[in-house]
């Protein structure tokens, strides 16, 4: 059985009650596999990274498999505004934010559940990633709140952040950081690092825990608090008011 997430931002938790802890976001237009049933809560699986969790039933509209079919194989064009209002007949609106998936989209309407929706918003068809273009898109989160789980510019984590940032830019990664540091290509820091690579942060343990994009200049952007730009030094993070090396550096990934 299979569902969309058809509202602007919905809370995905590690168990079905709503006072369980948020582990990811959907965003408007999330295909997604139901799994099991508790109550009230679907068991479900996001399509587009394999990620797990539970949603209330009414903050997901059902699809037939046909219809999941349909929309799993259509091209991928996402918002490309920080939000933007989508108009229903019924004169309501969704607010759909950056990165959410326009399923269908032609001559600025698309149809979902029966429902006609018309987006006049930017949207982008993700394709060849560059340097440029993953700076631009991490640009648009900049001050974002942290949030655990989150996925939105309203509020984002660490590994929400690089994953969204990519999936602007054609490119799918897993949801956790710890899964992200398992793909790409490592670098090595003595053979330079390049503007888009995700630079990876560890633990005194030695688990890795952090992540962010690298900028030219030796920068880095990530979510810390907020979403920040800070410097990047051979060791770790330095914060660019305190100077204080704020994380430990586990490694670099290349992904284009």
């Amino acid at each position: 059985m299979y569902a969309i997430c058809h509202l602007s931002i919905v809370p995905v938790r590690k168990e079905p009650a709503d006072r369980s802890e948020l582990v990811t976001q959907l965003l408007f237009g999330d295909l997604l596999e139901i799994i099991s049933e508790a109550g009230n809560w679907r068991n479900i699986r996001i399509m587009n990274d394999g990620y797990e969790g539970w949603v209330d039933w009414k903050q997901i509209r059902l699809l037939s498999d046909e219809q999941a079919l349909i929309i799993n194989s259509c091209p991928v064009i996402l918002s490309d505004d920080i939000v933007h209002s989508s108009t229903l007949p019924n004169e309501s609106y969704v607010n759909i934010v950056l990165g959410s998936q326009l399923p269908l989209l032609s001559d600025s309407q698309f149809e979902l559940g029966g429902q006609t929706y018309l987006f006049a918003g930017k949207t982008i068809r993700p394709n060849r990633p560059s340097a440029i273009s993953v700076r631009n898109q991490a640009m648009k989160y900049l001050n974002t709140p942290y949030l655990w789980g989150g996925k939105s510019p309203f509020g984002i984590d660490c590994s929400g952040f690089t994953q969204m940032v990519y999936r602007l830019n054609g490119i799918s990664l897993p949801r956790d950081t710890w899964q992200q540091a398992a793909t790409g290509q490592p670098v090595a820091w003595e053979d330079g690092l390049q503007e888009g690579d995700l630079a990876f942060f560890s633990n005194a343990e030695g688990k890795v825990i952090h992540v962010g994009i690298v900028l030219t200049g030796l920068q880095i952007i990530h979510a810390s608090g907020m979403v920040r730009i800070d410097s990047l030094i051979q060791s770790g993070i330095q914060h660019g008011e305190s100077r204080q090396q704020t994380h430990s550096l586990h490694s670099i990934r290349r992904f284009f």
